[in-house]
């Protein structure tokens, strides 16, 4: 069976965006009907190095497109986390997940690697009454409420 100007294309371009054999034969038969073998997939590999490399550089052009490749998306997801981290009835699981939300948030930030919290760090919380606890939940959330608001004044001096 020989394939159409535009299922070639469609192949190339399911290549150019990653996608292995598998999931292009997958796609190609559920959704547009076309048998295709895998070594015929794997052919287009060599055959059409460069529409492939072309259709490529386009796609990954595209990559401030994807909502999570954006910083302010990310953080937004980062504050949905912790807001579920609130619904924790567990008061030492509670301020485990939003301690780790805080160091995601701090490492988009800040632009630099998360600090993991260390075993040490996270044993100091055993030692503290739940009034304790809730004291050290209130403070994190204001970190979180002052990285938010430097986030918010930098975008201004930006604009």
């Amino acid at each position: 069976m020989k394939l159409s100007p535009n299922e070639n294309l469609l192949v190339c371009n399911l290549i150019a965006q990653y996608k292995k054999p598998r999931q292009i034969q997958s796609i190609l038969e559920e959704e547009y009907g076309v048998k295709l073998g895998l070594k015929r997939i794997r052919n287009f590999y060599g055959k059409e190095e460069k529409l492939i490399a072309d259709l490529r550089e386009r796609y990954l052009a595209t990559v401030s497109e994807v909502p999570i490749a954006q910083k302010k998306v990310r953080l937004e997801r980062e504050e949905q986390l912790y807001e579920v981290a609130d619904g924790i009835e567990e008061i030492k699981g509670k301020i485990d997940s939003k301690l780790k939300c805080l160091a995601s948030a701090r490492e988009e930030i800040e632009g630099r690697g998360a600090q993991s919290v260390t075993f040490a760090q996270y044993n100091q919380y055993n030692q503290l009454s739940d009034e304790e606890l809730q004291y050290k939940i209130k403070e994190i959330e204001l970190k979180i409420a002052k990285a938010s608001a430097i986030e918010v004044e930098d975008a201004v001096q930006v604009s």
